[in-house]
Order: structure tokens, then C-alpha cells, then sequence
């Protein structure tokens, strides 16, 4: 929403639908086939998409939740499962935990059974992670300032946790890494630093840590079967009942296109934010204060081409 600068030249990077058509070459899906997707443009009553990036999603799982599911799940299998070998017992500390990433990173931790600590910015937001997930109030601790790094540090008796799932910038990005412990890891998801040409602290970097970045859309751009290969994990967990859909959704008709921005400016809700095509032929009327006149020389000729089509 205007915080970092952005090269997609189209909006929305995941989808849930039904396949209308097929390509000669596309051998695992047919017309009429559930999926969900990854792509650019998924903000769209259509799109072509390489089949690739394309799964097909069980019957139990209705479209507005099958969309929440692609982006944020495949982040948190590519950084905890593939980068960070996260196993059963390891410790975790997830920031912003109320957003989509986040919710879906606490499914994973509690389908290996890692231990959790958490970070959100406001009362509400701790309150939905005690009654609907569990997670203890003395494991979750303030994202709206560095607080978290010693609180963190005392109760990991000083030892840190064995990954950060950061998305914090500026001095909450060096408070974070200073809460990774020896041999561990930060899965940086966050896109403010990395392209502000963040800097951080070498001497973190002793007795064994590391630092990753992932970015899912040069990801799924560069390497579509892995991409492939992520979307097919989410129906793997999600049909074994070990994940899913993030909850809670807020949808939104295509029609309140603008309500819905506005509603995740605020960067107040918890979950993820859905547009609903559904209901394609509801008129909709766009305010712009902006008006456009054709100007025409009284003296000039026009060649209008295309006049005839109908």
C-alpha cells in the first residue's frame, strides 16, 4: 500500500477459481477442474496462467477460502520447512502473527511441533492468538517496538530462538536478528530493507547463524516447478488435517474494489482479505474527479480506425 515501490505492472498474486479452457500441452488439468493458483493479474474475472503455477484444490474447500491459501502457506513451507530444516522442538518466533504469514506459519509450527513465540501490535490481536490458537500471553510479546528482544532473551533463559519469521524493518529488523540463537537462522520476508539496502550487524553472524531472504514472487517467476511443487504441499497438509484456510477472512465483492483497499490500509485486521468475482455483472461506479474532452482543429483531418467493428 505505497510502503515499498513496486515493478508488477498488474495486482494480485493468487487466485481461486474453475479452469474454463486448457492448452494442447496441459496434461493434469481439464476444463471444470477446481484449483487455486499463483500468478500476476489474479485481481481479474480471467486470467492465463502456465499450468505450472496452477493445482487443483479438494471439493471441501470453497474458493474464498482456497485464496487465502497459495501466497502466505507457500512462504512459510519455502522458509521454515525448505531454508530453515525446522524440526519438532525448535524454537520460533513469528512476527506480525495475526497477519495471513503469520497464522499460517503458526499451523506449521504446530503441525512439527515447534515451539512458538509470537509478536502483534495491539490487545485485540493478542486476545484472537490466546482463545482461537493457544498460544500462551506470556509468549507473545509487542511488534511496535524492541521490547520483544529481551523479553525474548529471558525466556529462552538468554539462549534466543533457533529461527526469527521476520517481516520488521529499520531497528526492529537488528533486534530481531540479535534474537537468533548459535546455529540459527532469520527467514526474512519483509521487503522494506532488503530494498532500502538495509544494513546488519557481522558480529551476529558468529557461532553459526544465518540470514535468508525469500521472496515468493521471483520465486514462483524464475522457478514455476517449485512454485508447482509448494502448491501441491498445501493440499498434501491441508488433506491430511494438519492445515487450514486462514481464519479469519474478510470478503469483499469486486465491486467495493475501493472499500476493500481502504480496509487494509488501516493494517488493523487479522487474517487475510479476500475479492470475491462472484457476482460479475453488478454495475459499478468509479468516482474520478479527473475528466477527459476529445479536442478536434477545425482545419485538420482524423483517420479513425477500427470505426467498423462492432
Amino acid at each position: 500500500m505505497g510502503i515499498v515501490d513496486s515493478n508488477m505492472s498488474s495486482l494480485g498474486l493468487e487466485a481461486a477459481g474453475i479452469v474454463r479452457q486448457t492448452g494442447p500441452d496441459t496434461k493434469a488439468l481439464a476444463a471444470g477442474d477446481r484449483v487455486f493458483v499463483f500468478g500476476g493479474g489474479c485481481f481479474s474475472t480471467g486470467i492465463v496462467i502456465s499450468e505450472k503455477l496452477c493445482v487443483k484444490i479438494p471439493d471441501t474447500l470453497s474458493f474464498e477460502d482456497a485464496a487465502t491459501m497459495p501466497c502466505v502457506f507457500s512462504t512459510v513451507i519455502h522458509g521454515l520447512m525448505d531454508i530453515a530444516r525446522l524440526s519438532k522442538g525448535d524454537s520460533v518466533l513469528i512476527h506480525s502473527a495475526c497477519g495471513g504469514v503469520g497464522l499460517a506459519a503458526i499451523q506449521i509450527c504446530k503441525m512439527i511441533d515447534a515451539e512458538i513465540y509470537c509478536t502483534v501490535g495491539s490487545e485485540e490481536k493478542i486476545q484472537h492468538l490466546e482463545e482461537h490458537l493457544g498460544i500462551p500471553r506470556k509468549r507473545i510479546f509487542n511488534s511496535r517496538d524492541a521490547s520483544f528482544l529481551p523479553e525474548i532473551l529471558k525466556a529462552t533463559n538468554g539462549r534466543g530462538v533457533d529461527v526469527v519469521l521476520n517481516s520488521l524493518s529499520g531497528d526492529l529488523l537488528h533486534a530481531s536478528w540479535n534474537c537468533v540463537a548459535e546455529f540459527g537462522k532469520m527467514i526474512e520476508i519483509g521487503k522494506r530493507d532488503l530494498i532500502g539496502n538495509g544494513k546488519l550487524a557481522l558480529n551476529v553472524f558468529e557461532l553459526n547463524r544465518s540470514y535468508h531472504g525469500v521472496d515468493l514472487g521471483h520465486l514462483i517467476e524464475v522457478k514455476p516447478k517449485e512454485g508447482h511443487r509448494l502448491l501441491k504441499r498445501i493440499v498434501e497438509f491441508y488433506e491430511k488435517g494438519h492445515i487450514g484456510p486462514i481464519s479469519p477472512v474478510k470478503v469483499f465483492a469486486a465491486a467495493a474494489v475501493e472499500e476493500c483497499f481502504r480496509y487494509m490500509q488501516k493494517g488493523q485486521h487479522i487474517g487475510k482479505i479476500v475479492m470475491s468475482m462472484d457476482n460479475l455483472f453488478q454495475s459499478t461506479q468509479l468516482d474520478s474527479s479527473l475528466s477527459f474532452k476529445p479536442t478536434f482543429e477545425s482545419d485538420a483531418s482524423y483517420l479513425l480506425v477500427g470505426g467498423s467493428v462492432a
